[in-house]
């Protein structure tokens, strides 16, 4: 026997049914199935809609994330980059605690008469790293001029025989034995000597006497273990090399007028 369904509405009627198909059995569905129906169908089409908010918006966080740590890893180089930051700035980025500001003003080397001395400020205070390499600077020029000064003196008692006399350059006379020793040469000898010299510098400077963080500045070290890394000693050693700095560079512009090198210049009067 068929079986017809019909649904509530504008549907037919039952009777309706039976008397245009006899003998048919109808089956009526009730309305609280098909509301059933209806609300399953609307959760299903709810949760596919959170679903696919959730999915979404995961998505874009996910974005947002790769695009903020693309952005922390480039590196952006402006004239600031090659600055030491200030340390006020940095201690109250860093930690709350207090700690001691750095002024040159109270480091070995600031001495009377003239106190600290720093006319043009390249020395700022809460700049360590800048002042440190000023420092460095500072030792390793005086020590050179001290070995400069002292070299005048005994070229003038130790040199060759062969030397010619006194010429006149584009900045003035010059003395064999003093800046004109620069001009001479002596021939294949001479210059592997030169060579040999300049190659002694190079081997200290860029791979024996480097600075270190926990180390003064121009300690390269102390083989002999002469105690000279006092507050003492070390102020004696800035003044010295301060001093052999102006020392050499006034008998430089002494020879350019006298024509005389170092000793020549101390006896005036003969």
């Amino acid at each position: 026997m068929a079986e017809t369904f019909v649904s509530f509405g504008q549907a037919p009627t039952a009777s309706s049914v039976r008397a245009t198909h006899p003998g048919a059995q109808v089956t009526q569905v009730q309305p609280q199935a098909r509301l059933a129906q209806s609300s399953s169908s609307s959760r299903c089409a709810a949760l596919s809609l959170l679903g696919a908010a959730a999915l979404a918006a995961r998505g874009s966080k996910t974005a947002r994330a790769a695009k903020a740590k693309a952005k922390k890893k480039t590196l952006t180089i402006t004239e600031e980059s090659f600055d030491e930051p200030n340390e006020d700035v940095v201690m109250t980025k860093k930690t709350k605690k207090k700690k001691q500001r750095f002024d040159p003003a109270n480091e070995i080397g600031v001495c009377a008469p003239l106190g600290f001395f720093d006319p043009l400020g390249f020395a700022p205070k809460n700049k360590r790293n800048n002042f440190k390499n000023l420092r460095a600077m500072e030792i390793k020029h005086g020590r050179i001029a001290m070995l400069a000064t002292v070299g005048s003196v005994v070229q003038h008692f130790i040199h060759r025989p062969d030397l010619p006399e006194p010429w006149q350059t584009y900045v003035g006379p010059v003395n064999p034995v003093g800046i004109g020793a620069l001009a001479i040469f002596y021939g294949p000898v001479g210059f592997i000597q030169l060579l040999g010299g300049l190659f002694g510098i190079f081997i200290f400077e860029f791979f024996l006497w480097l600075e270190r963080d926990d180390r003064d500045p121009g300690d390269y070290g102390n083989p002999f273990s002469i105690p000279l890394d006092t507050p003492e000693m070390r102020l004696k050693e800035l003044n010295n090399g301060r001093m052999a700095m102006i020392s050499i560079a006034g008998i430089w512009a002494a020879e350019l007028v006298t024509k005389k090198d170092a000793v020549e210049q101390l006896m005036f009067w003969a």
